[in-house]
Parts: structure tokens; C-alpha cells; sequence
């Protein structure tokens, strides 16, 4: 015991070299599922990389598995970790191995293998591996796996000192099951949170390109990604401080947005001092035709709002650094009389007709669209719906300061001649007799 005491104290005392974000020690990603016995030997490859050292004398580290995660014993990799064979038998070389339980919850590895004469070779590559069970009633799901307090040391008076750091685990229902990553339109690993290293996100590339369903991915707890994550150009997806919401904003154009969590009177005060206008739908004016626009203080979520942004900020939601979520993905109409403007979170198609004319920005021009069918609405943005009927081509924003921009010359994505429609908002001939029909926003029946 009195070893163990002076060395970890010797670990804690190792001068300070700041570690690059990818020297790291962290699990490779792993699938599992409910129930999982010993018998089953699953198993968690432990991964350590550094630019620094071909050979390193002590690694010290404080994991926290998910709840439901037991852990059984260990085994390590013997092209990396020094050992002794006599006939079949290995025995690995440690002066130090202990793993004892901390405070934090976390439970702390400290391996001192034989020396500087038997350190750990290698610079890159799994170095031991964590066997464990998993509890029968544990939910489906990801969850993380966090390490900190990590230590890769050269000797007792050298090392580096890697950030925290976080991978996942995928727990099935059953054996057999797909993973949540390759199957949920939409993606939560917000408890991912600190570091996440590009072998993790290699592996959770891979994965989400098997997911043909992929809306958006929540990566809201995480500070940094070690790799690009590779999603479709219509997936949202969005980290803490590593980019915000992965949109890119038309400098000078009013923008639609709608997300999925909200954004104090502090982050929007930082915003607009920036030079963000950021404003939501207040009132119509039926008789001008005009929506009103309000400036606001902060985002609520789920809510639709527009965006202006200047060219130096043109992603602005990179503010949003420890951002409490509110990921419930349930978009919050506002109304006003006949006039309603929606979010979406998933690609919208929509199709006007049957008393209802549907409004889409066209970001190429920074202007609604009315359309008459099939237009689509990417994620995360936001549309108009109008129910009152109207033949009008213009429809009107009216900013606080007195000023009409944004939703203007208002343009059909049918021919200009066209002014009848069915009532899935496509053109219909007006003289085929007993049909329902919408002619110049009125519905009649053609005779």
C-alpha cells in the first residue's frame, strides 16, 4: 500500500507538458446489448495515443462506465504492454497495477509496468482491454464513456497531461438489434461531453452513414471533435463550442431558424453585439398585408425566428458554449390571426391548397417563396402558412424599424398564367367539370 501512495504522488508531481488534444487515453467505441454476461466476454479496447513518446514507463487514468456497466477484470495487449511467457503461461510485468474507486465516482487505473528497462511500447494502439457485463434491465441507448485525470508518463519525472475525453457505448435490446446511431432520425449524444477523439468519430461516421433516416445529430455536450463529422448536407448537427449549429449564414440576408434549444438574455445580448439581428413574427396586418417583426432578447426553443447576420459572423450560434439544451424537437407555431410561421426539424414537403398558401424562404434570392406543391423545407428553418384567401404576389416583413425586407416579390414556382389549382395545391385544369378546384385563391366547384 505504501507504493501505491508515494506513486501516485510521484505521478501527480510529473512536470506539466501540455498534451496535443489527440495524445489520449480512451475506449474505442463498443456495441453491446442487455443482459450481457460474462460468458459473452465483452470486452472494451482501451486506446492510447501520443505524438510524444515511443515508450512510456507510467499511464494513469479515471474512467466512468455508464450506469448498468459492471466491470469484470482486465487483460492487456502483449505487442504493447512487456510480459514473461513460461510454457503457456503469461504474466505480465508491473511493478504497479491497481485500480482503486475515487471520489469523483470514476475509478482510477494506474499502471507502472517494469521500468524504464519494460516500459510500453508503441505510440499509437490498443493497450489493454476492460471486460464487463451489463445489467439485464439496462434501456437501449448511447451513453457515454468519460475519462479524465489521465497522465501518459515517459518516466516518474516526465510526462504529458491529456485533456478529458469521451467516447460511447451502444447497448441493444438484443443481440441482433441495429443501432440507435443507424436507425433514430434523430441522434442524441448530448451526454457526450468534453473531448471527442477522431478515432471516435471515425467510428461514429461510419456508423451514421448506414442511417438513411438522419435528420440531426446532438452533440450539444461535447467542446471539440478530434475529426469532420460526415452527415449529409441537409443533417443538422451541433456541438457545444465546436461550431454551434453547423450552419453557415448568408452575410446581410434575413434567414430563417429554428432550433432546438434556447438561448439566454446573456448569449443573445452577445449576439447583438456582434452585429446579429436576430427578430420574431409579432403580429399580420391583414389590410397591408404585412407581417410585423419584433426584436427579441432571447430564443426560446423549438420557436421560429429570423436571422441577419454580418461577415464576420456568419455562423453565430459558435456562442453557444455550455448551452443548457432543450432538445425536445417539438417545433412552437407563432400565430396571428391568419397568419402562422412554423419550424421544422425534419425535411418538410408541403403543398398549397385547400384554403391554405405555404410560404418557403429561397435563400439563393433571401426572399419567400409562395409555392404551389412539392417544395420542400430543410430542417431547421422555418415557413409561413396562410389561410385567408388572397391573389396578392407580395407578402411583406416589416422590421421594427420601420423598414419592409426579407419576405417580398413574393414569386410563384408555377407559370405566372397559372391561378388554378387542386386541392394538393397542384395545377388543375378549371374546365374539367365537377372537380373541386382553388381558382384565384378562391375554392369553387368547376362546372
Amino acid at each position: 500500500m505504501k507504493k501505491t501512495v508515494i506513486l501516485s504522488i510521484l505521478v501527480l508531481m510529473l512536470p506539466c507538458i501540455y498534451a496535443s488534444a489527440e495524445d489520449i487515453v480512451q475506449i474505442l467505441p463498443v456495441t453491446t446489448f442487455a443482459g450481457a454476461t460474462e460468458d459473452d466476454e465483452q470486452y472494451m479496447e482501451v486506446q492510447m495515443v501520443n505524438d510524444t513518446y515511443d515508450e512510456v514507463g507510467i499511464v494513469s487514468f479515471d474512467l466512468l462506465l455508464p450506469e448498468g456497466i459492471t466491470f469484470l477484470y482486465e487483460d492487456f495487449e502483449g505487442e504493447r504492454v512487456p510480459f514473461t511467457k513460461k510454457g503457456k503461461n503469461i504474466t505480465y510485468d508491473f511493478s504497479l497495477f491497481e485500480p482503486t474507486l475515487q471520489a469523483s465516482g470514476y475509478t482510477r487505473y494506474l499502471l507502472v509496468p517494469g521500468g524504464q528497462i519494460r516500459p510500453i511500447t508503441g505510440k499509437s494502439g490498443t493497450f489493454m482491454y476492460l471486460y464487463f457485463e451489463v445489467d439485464a434491465d439496462m434501456a437501449p441507448g448511447v451513453y457515454p464513456i468519460l475519462i479524465q485525470e489521465t497522465v501518459i508518463g515517459k518516466s516518474e519525472t516526465e510526462g504529458l497531461y491529456p485533456e478529458p475525453s469521451v467516447s460511447y457505448i451502444v447497448v441493444k435490446a438484443n443481440e441482433g438489434d441495429a443501432s440507435p446511431l443507424q436507425t433514430e432520425a434523430k441522434v442524441d449524444l448530448s451526454a457526450m461531453t468534453g473531448y471527442v477523439p477522431s478515432f471516435v468519430v471515425e467510428t461514429m461516421n461510419e456508423e451514421l452513414a448506414q442511417n438513411e433516416s438522419l435528420v440531426a445529430v446532438d452533440l450539444s455536450g461535447a467542446t471539440e471533435l478530434g475529426a469532420a463529422l460526415e452527415v449529409p448536407e441537409n443533417v443538422a448537427w451541433f456541438t457545444s463550442n465546436a461550431g454551434g449549429l453547423q450552419r453557415t449564414f448568408t452575410e446581410g440576408q434575413w434567414s430563417t431558424v429554428c432550433l432546438p434549444f434556447g438561448l439566454s438574455e446573456e448569449l443573445v445580448g452577445e449576439l447583438k453585439a456582434a452585429g446579429v439581428e436576430i427578430e420574431e413574427m409579432a403580429d399580420y396586418d391583414e389590410a397591408a398585408n404585412e407581417l410585423n417583426f419584433t426584436a427579441v432578447d432571447r430564443m426560446e426553443a423549438n420557436k421560429p425566428y429570423i436571422v441577419k447576420c454580418p461577415a464576420d459572423m456568419l455562423t453565430p450560434f459558435a456562442l453557444l458554449a455550455g448551452t443548457s439544451a432543450d432538445k425536445t424537437f417539438v417545433p412552437v407555431a407563432d400565430e396571428s390571426g391568419n397568419v402562422t410561421m412554423s419550424g421544422t426539424f425534419e425535411t418538410l414537403t408541403l403543398n398549397s391548397g385547400n384554403g391554405v398558401t405555404y410560404f418557403v424562404f429561397d435563400a439563393a434570392d433571401g426572399e419567400f417563396v409562395r409555392i404551389g406543391s412539392n417544395a420542400t423545407v430543410p430542417p431547421f428553418r422555418a415557413y409561413v402558412a396562410l389561410t385567408s384567401q388572397t391573389s396578392s404576389s407580395r407578402l411583406l416583413v416589416r422590421h421594427p424599424d420601420g423598414t419592409t425586407t426579407g419576405v417580398s416579390t413574393v414569386r410563384q414556382q408555377v407559370p405566372l398564367t397559372q391561378s388554378t389549382f387542386n386541392l394538393l395545391g397542384q395545377p388543375a385544369d378549371k374546365h374539367v367539370k365537377n372537380t373541386i378546384i382553388i381558382n384565384n385563391g378562391r375554392k369553387m366547384i368547376a362546372r
